[in-house]
């Protein structure tokens, strides 16, 4: 014997119901909207009378072009607000984009009792400091000095200059792992 899942509430099929047009008795199985403005309220018509409501049925119906170009600009986000990096509600309250990035991280409180609370950063700093230090570079370095840094280094070590010393070679591999891990973790 199959034992079968129970279904949930949104997986069960809709209730029967009568077609709406007038004097219709077929089973309304095909839903058309209310209206532009009650798009989630619906209307259940037969297969022929939900043909004949989409064929009349407009959304934009009453709408001169420039009102219709204006929704379908907005439509792009869904409707809602948008703004550039930097502006917008938070650019007066939060000045810098490290502010404003914490606003979102931290649910909105951007008190600096956050500060380092990442369990992310927790983790790996230690990793980072290390990775910094086989590059030979100071926790306060920019992306910029990392790459910098690394080309010097794999000049530096590179066994085509150093003839094959192993130690160079072990050397320039710890500098291409701590780059790697750089790159990859988002420092800064």
């Amino acid at each position: 014997m199959v034992k079968r899942k129970k279904l949930l509430e949104w997986e069960l099929p809709p209730e029967p119901q009568a077609c709406e047009a007038p004097g219709c008795q077929e089973a309304g199985d095909h839903r058309a909207p209310h209206s532009r403005d009650n798009i989630s309220n619906y209307h259940w018509f037969c297969l022929e009378h939900v043909r004949q409501y989409n064929s009349t049925w407009n959304f934009f119906e009453g709408m001169d072009q420039e009102d219709i170009e204006k929704f379908q600009e907005r439509d792009v986000f869904g409707h809602r607000p948008t703004w550039p990096l930097g502006f917008g509600p938070l650019s007066e309250k939060h000045n810098s984009m490290e502010e404003q990035i914490n606003f979102f991280a931290f649910g909105g409180d951007n008190t600096n009792q956050h500060k380092n609370t990442n369990p992310f950063l927790k983790e790996t700093k230690p990793k980072i400091r290390k990775a910094l230090a086989a590059l030979e570079l100071d926790s306060e370095t920019s992306v910029n000095e990392i790459k910098h840094r690394y080309k010097q280094l794999v000049k530096k070590y590179h066994p085509d200059l150093n003839g094959n010393d192993k130690k160079n070679e072990e050397r320039l591999k710890n500098v291409n792992e701590a780059y790697a891990y750089l790159m990859t973790c988002n420092y800064r």
